[in-house]
């Protein structure tokens, strides 16, 4: 664990990413690159074309999401897209969920009906319910190190979170990013 908060403090740098040029990238992605129910391939798909565009930022992760008692109970997003080209589908419960955080903003193209960046803690407010948190899980993995293998959601060998836990991991980036928490 303290080996893992080292790691993170140590990619940790003041280069920052630009609101505008992560703004722009959801954009595209969000028709471009967006499947339904395929949350780990459209973190992977993102990510990689922000690194292929060179755009600079500090610290990229991929957060994983589920509930305590997977595969038996799913997650249930408050705030998902529903809405993709001219369908609109119906709001689903996942087994897991993944989406990318990059210095403290989050990607996640299933996050509304409109591409939208927004701080890790205003997400986790409007796209989680509150209650419902203290019974999901996360797991926290470099986006650097995220490979094909990754995308069934298991991400074995990464510790596993509370709620309560992922704020204090992240606590130490807070101090100096404001969108973290």
């Amino acid at each position: 664990m303290r080996i893992f908060l080292f790691i993170l403090l140590l990619t940790f740098n003041n280069s920052f990413a630009n609101q505008e040029e992560l703004q722009a990238h959801l954009n595209r992605a969000w028709n471009e690159i967006y499947r339904p129910l395929t949350c780990s391939d459209n973190v992977y798909e993102l990510y990689q074309s922000i690194v292929d565009s060179e755009t600079k930022f500090n610290k990229a992760s991929i957060v994983h999401i589920f509930h305590q008692h997977v595969p038996y109970e799913p997650i249930f997003a408050t705030n998902q897209r529903t809405i993709v080209g001219d369908k609109t589908y119906q709001a689903s419960r996942w087994t897991f969920h993944a989406f990318l955080v990059i210095d403290g903003y989050v990607l996640d193209l299933d996050y509304s009906n409109e591409p939208t960046l927004i701080s890790f803690s205003e997400y986790m407010k409007t796209m989680w319910n509150k209650t419902s948190l203290a019974n999901y899980r996360f797991q926290i993995k470099p986006a650097q190190l995220y490979e094909q293998h990754d995308l069934d959601g298991s991400m074995n060998g990464y510790e596993i979170f509370e709620y309560s836990k992922l704020l204090e991991i992240l606590a130490p980036l807070a101090q100096t990013h404001p969108y973290f928490l």
